[in-house]
């Protein structure tokens, strides 16, 4: 029987808080006044979230010439926006880890991969097509299935039956989650960016991927298709969650870079590892 949307509301209202840190960063995002010195000391309240930032600075997927030791080095050799959508996206995710499903159905790692190939592959694109909204979109890819990772630590039995369905059936799971919970795991993410005070216009990015995986990308904007086409690229080199899902044929042929898989499982491997300690 479908749960009804109401009582996956009401659930959502005693998640765990979200990260006072992220709320903060969150309403930064649109603020193109703040300092240096005032992103630095907001960053600078959770330890644990300075360390990641510094480390993910580092890696090969930010290029950068010189050696990051400290957050100010962060904002300065990086810019205040790029470090305003990582630091975020740290912090988010730390919220995010405090949410244990409750079903061996769930393959945590998986979820993850999936989420920082989604979000690794949409800033590369955002890098060249649109850079303004290359750590808007890099958030977005991140969180864009917070709605699976919901649906396993409230309704365990329910993942597990959506998951056995799509195998057992070979449907992607979209269709199957939709029989069992009679709606999709995006109306959750968006309902959970909506009380979470994301900005609205990443909550509307949230909805056209939402439009593009059911109904096709003709009708929502460049940023929304940019986020459509990396998910569906990650999700043809392998990046599933949950792991072997279905993959709808493609609308039309999707080009993956030359060398772009490999670049993609070594940032991966490196977002993972941080994310671990």
């Amino acid at each position: 029987m479908p749960y009804a949307l109401a009582d996956v509301v009401n659930h959502l209202k005693v998640l765990p808080p979200f990260p006072k840190v992220a709320a903060k960063l969150l309403r930064l995002l649109d603020d193109n006044t703040v300092s240096v010195e005032q992103l630095a000391s907001v960053i600078a309240s959770d330890p644990g979230l300075v360390l990641k930032v510094i480390h993910i600075a580092n890696s090969p997927f930010y290029m950068c010439a010189r050696r990051i030791e400290s957050i100010r080095d962060a904002v300065l050799v990086l810019g205040i926006n790029s470090i305003k959508g990582l630091t975020t996206a740290v912090s988010v995710q730390q919220g995010l880890s405090k949410l244990r499903p409750q079903t061996k159905e769930f393959d945590s790692t998986s979820f993850w991969k999936h989420s920082y190939a989604t979000a690794i592959a949409v800033a590369r694109r955002a890098s060249a097509e649109a850079p303004a909204m290359r750590d808007k979109l890099y958030l977005v890819g991140l969180i864009h299935d917070i709605g699976k990772l919901i649906q396993a630590f409230y309704w365990p039995d329910g993942w597990a039956a959506t998951v056995n369905m799509s195998r057992s059936e070979r449907i992607p799971y979209e269709e199957a989650e939709h029989r069992v919970f009679g709606f999709g795991h995006y109306k959750i993410a968006i309902e959970v960016c909506t009380s979470w005070q994301f900005p609205d216009e990443m909550v509307a990015l949230l909805k056209q991927l939402s439009q593009a995986e059911t109904a096709g990308s003709d009708d929502i904007g460049p940023s929304g298709r940019m986020l459509h086409r990396a998910h569906l690229c990650v999700n043809l080199l392998g990046y599933r969650c949950p792991p072997g899902d279905i993959v709808r044929p493609p609308e039309e042929e999707e080009t993956i870079e030359s060398g772009f898989s490999e670049e993609l499982a070594n940032e991966v491997e490196y977002q993972l590892r941080i994310l671990e300690r």
